[in-house]
Order: C-alpha cells, then sequence, then structure tokens
C-alpha cells in the first residue's frame, strides 16, 4: 500500500488542528467563559461598595448633626404637656 507522502501530511495536519481545537474547546472557552463571569461579579462587588461607601459618609455626616438634633429634640418634647389635658379632648368633642 503505498500512499503518497501530500495525503500523509494533509492527514496529519488535520489530525493537529482537530487535537487544537478539541483542545481550545475543552480547556481554554472554559477558563475564558469563567474569566467574564469573574470579571461581572468584580464589577457589581465594585459598585456594591461605592454605594455602601456613599451611604457610610451620608451616615458620618448625620452623626455629626446629632447633638444639634437631640438638641432642637430635647425643646419640641419641652413643648409637649406632660400630664395629658383629657378635659380639653372631651370639651371640643
Amino acid at each position: 500500500m503505498n500512499v503518497p507522502r501530500r495525503v500523509i501530511n494533509l492527514a496529519g495536519a488535520l489530525l493537529v488542528v482537530v487535537v487544537f481545537a478539541t483542545g481550545v474547546m475543552l480547556l481554554a472557552m472554559p477558563a475564558y467563559l469563567q474569566s467574564g463571569e469573574i470579571d461581572n461579579q468584580r464589577r457589581a462587588i465594585e459598585t456594591s461598595n461605592a454605594q455602601l461607601s456613599a451611604e457610610i459618609a451620608t451616615l458620618q455626616k448625620q452623626q455629626a448633626e446629632l447633638p444639634e438634633i437631640e438638641k432642637q429634640l430635647g425643646k419640641l418634647r419641652d413643648q409637649i404637656p406632660s400630664i395629658p389635658q383629657l378635659d380639653d379632648i372631651s370639651e371640643l368633642a
């Protein structure tokens, strides 16, 4: 059986291409797709961290204003009578 060299080289080249394509499909593509998913998760975490940082900054600003708010609240509480005036309510009814 005398097979021309050209056919043998062509079959060998085809085999190399098939093995290379199989390696890409089984090894490289899953790793590439997984890296895309990890990149999406990283972006989502960065967005979440930015939102949380903004919320922390807002809360720290409000914490700095807390003594003034408590002072205003104390003034408002002083305006509320300590004894309920039920007589006034019955007269209105």
